[in-house]
């Protein structure tokens, strides 16, 4: 049976390279894919970055703080002037009251009285005094309220705000982790896929040379076939030279008894007419 080693080499090796190229092309794909989640990353790293240096200065909470204090004061009509000029007014008539009361005491002791009983006789102006004070004391206690509650108000703005900064932060720092994971998982596959072309690729040249050492041996292997058959040709020939050879000399041998045994009988006094038979006349 002849074997088409060339046919089975140019199969495996065909099959060898679609193998090859499929892997080849596989390590492609996921290169592409690497690269694009690596930029992916990339722009979603820029972004952390980015945020969290806004976190750190514009977006920071005492700025936030401070905007959103200066927006609660505006919105709840606190007027810093306002609360200047009601301070003002109190430490005045806080004063004037002092003053009243020093110049009552120095009043009684002038005039024989106590400082109670003047103070009953001059009851309207200690009123007029008292009232002041009460209504500045009102107007200052109002704005600081007022100021009170705008504190609050940022602080509670400021809480959320921040909360909503770390989530956005949170966010895009999900975005760098899932681009960075889809990266290295696609970077894996790609080098897994490089590595099994690697291989093909080895293997298509190590399956070339078996294949061709596989044709020699074959056609040293048909050649000594052939160099046999010969020499059986030969010894064949040589034999039926041989046989023929040996055939004419047991004819000769065979001829030459005869014709001995024909002289014997003949000089017994027989006849040979092919086989040994007495003569006419012979002896018996």
């Amino acid at each position: 049976m002849t074997v088409n080693l060339q046919a089975q080499a140019q199969k495996a090796a065909t099959q060898g390279q679609a193998q090859l190229a499929d892997y080849t092309d596989k390590a492609a794909t996921y290169s592409n894919q690497y690269n694009s989640y690596q930029q992916q990353a990339d722009a979603a790293n820029k972004s952390v970055q980015s945020y969290t240096d806004y976190m750190k200065g514009e977006g920071s909470a005492g700025n936030q703080y401070k905007t959103a204090f200066t927006s609660q004061l505006g919105d709840l009509g606190y007027d810093e002037g306002q609360m200047t000029s009601a301070r003002g007014n109190l430490n005045q008539a806080t004063g004037a009251l002092s003053a009243y009361s020093d110049f009552a005491n120095t009043a009684a002791s002038k005039w024989g009285m106590n400082a109670g009983g003047f103070a009953a006789a001059n009851a309207g102006a200690l009123s007029s005094l008292n009232n002041n004070i009460a209504s500045n004391q009102n107007v200052v206690t109002g704005l600081t309220d007022l100021y009170k509650t705008a504190q609050t108000g940022a602080n509670q703005f400021t809480g959320q705000v921040i909360q909503g900064q770390h989530e956005t932060l949170g966010g895009l720092q999900q975005v760098y982790s899932n681009a960075a994971n889809q990266r290295d998982s696609a970077g894996s596959m790609m080098n897994f896929y490089n590595d099994l072309a690697q291989k093909q690729g080895g293997l298509n040249a190590q399956q070339q040379q078996y294949y061709a050492q596989a044709q020699q041996a074959y056609a040293q292997a048909q050649q000594a076939i052939a160099q046999s058959s010969l020499l059986l040709q030969q010894s064949a020939l040589a034999k039926q030279q041989l046989d023929r050879t040996n055939q004419m000399y047991t004819n000769q041998d065979q001829a030459e008894a005869a014709k001995n045994q024909e002289q014997s009988y003949k000089n017994q006094g027989f006849s040979w007419n092919g086989q040994y038979a007495p003569e006419t006349g012979g002896r018996i």
